[in-house]
């Protein structure tokens, strides 16, 4: 007998300890919810209930500073989901509080107890003024909202491009280039480059030229398979300006060629084309303004993201 009535009081604490305790597999927690001062309080319950012996949940709710507590049977709302509602007046007359105490009883089928949440410390619901209310719920609102969807090129997201070109009809056989561009689509990115080198063995009809050759490039690639993709082929039409300190020739053409990807950010591309260009538009002293062709092979790096969002998804 003594051996018994060392046990019921063990077995009273456990019921009575708030918080998620387990009774006979179940386990218990309250939502993160917040009430509106002057407004029905919804309380939202997750309980875990393996072997479905819950058969109602009972909510009790109070101010801080009273010491009765105002109860309302929860509803059912399946996957464990209960949720009890409590009507306006509950807030009572005076001061509005910063906080309501919660606590939740679970009865079994027989109508036994099976355990008490928040009996020892009751949990403790936030309580803002509507103003606040509905900032806080705007503000999770846009925190929890998914982003939006990233297909191959982002809208303008700006990538880099190094690399080499040799060039025929040029006074600049050699040349180094940096460029960046920015995907407007899946399948057309925006390019500019700055493309630079220097004179030797220049055409006779370019002689009047200094020492080195600076250009300026802009074009758009229109790809064959998205932007992302592991390889691809595009065509490039472009525009040229190119200074050759003195002298300036200008004209526009075509490449075209191809992309592979190597790593989720970095690509190489390889293109062959060329340009009609007038020659000596603004001439060197000794030059005539003239119709002229220049093309070549350009073997380039392109750092950017698209390879990666495209895996990503």
């Amino acid at each position: 007998m003594a051996h018994h009535l060392r046990v019921l009081p063990l077995a009273a604490l456990a019921v009575l300890i708030g918080g998620t305790a387990a009774a006979q597999g179940v386990s218990a927690r309250f939502g993160n919810d917040v009430a509106t001062i002057g407004r029905p309080v919804e309380v939202n319950l997750e309980v875990e209930d393996p072997a479905g012996v819950v058969d109602r949940v009972r909510v009790e709710l109070r101010r801080a500073d009273q010491a009765t507590w105002t109860a309302t049977a929860a509803v059912d709302l399946g996957e464990g989901q209960w949720q009890a509602r409590f009507p306006a007046d509950v807030w009572g007359a005076g001061e509005a509080p910063g906080h309501l105490e919660l606590r939740a009883l679970m009865y079994g089928r027989r109508g036994g107890l099976l355990m008490v949440l928040g009996e020892l410390e009751p949990f403790e619901m936030d309580a803002l003024p509507p103003a606040l209310a509905e900032a806080r719920e705007k503000a999770l609102t846009r925190a929890s909202a998914a982003p939006p969807e990233v297909v191959g090129a982002d809208s303008f997201s700006l990538a880099g491009y190094v690399g080499v070109e040799g060039r025929l009809g040029s006074s600049a056989r050699a040349r180094a280039f940096i460029g960046a561009g920015g995907g407007v689509t899946d399948h057309v990115e925006l390019l500019g480059r700055v493309v630079v080198g220097p004179a030797f063995a220049e055409p006779d009809d370019l002689a009047g030229g200094g020492p080195l050759a600076l250009a300026f490039e802009a074009g758009a690639r229109i790809y064959v398979h998205p932007l992302g993709s592991a390889w691809n082929l595009f065509a490039e039409p472009c525009g040229a300006v190119e200074l050759r300190l003195p002298g300036v020739d200008a004209g526009a053409g075509l490449r075209a060629g191809a992309m592979l990807w190597i790593s989720p950010e970095v690509a190489v591309d390889v293109s062959l084309g060329g340009l009609v260009m007038a020659m000596a538009l603004s001439p060197a002293e000794g030059e005539d303004t003239h119709l002229g062709f220049m093309g070549g092979l350009r073997l380039g790096i392109r750092f950017g993201p698209e390879r990666r969002r495209e895996q990503a998804r």
